[in-house]
């Protein structure tokens, strides 16, 4: 565990799951630009969930006030894999939620054009 002044930094578990979605419900949504854009800036439950698993590769931080002990930052990272985004472009199309259809749009976009796989040179 790192420590800056009153917070300090550990790797996110399943156990931090309820407190990280407060979290996300209460600050990360309302001020997100992508969702800001959307009349209705409420998350999608679908994209909390998509977040929330990425938990379950232990890749993730928070950032917890040493004081209170309550989560008050997260970093919520995940691995992929190149055949990922073809899930995503699956799922996009069978989904019934609108915004969440555009949302796995948006991230299958962003993962072809980025073509990480291809730049560090992995094989699908």
């Amino acid at each position: 565990m790192s420590h800056d002044n009153s917070i300090s930094y550990r790797t996110a578990t399943r156990v931090d799951r309820c407190e990280i979605e407060e979290l996300f419900n209460k600050h990360f949504y309302p001020n997100e630009p992508i969702y800001v854009s959307w009349i209705n800036n409420e998350a999608v439950p679908e994209d909390l969930e998509f977040t929330l698993a990425e938990l379950d590769d232990e890749m993730s931080i928070v950032a917890v006030d040493g004081e209170t002990n309550r989560i008050v930052g997260a970093c919520i990272v995940g691995i992929d894999t190149p055949k990922a985004t073809a899930a995503v472009i699956d799922s996009a199309k069978t989904t019934s939620s609108k915004k969440w259809a555009q949302l796995l749009r948006l991230y299958a976009r962003l993962d072809i054009e980025s073509d990480i796989f291809r730049q560090f040179n992995v094989d699908e």
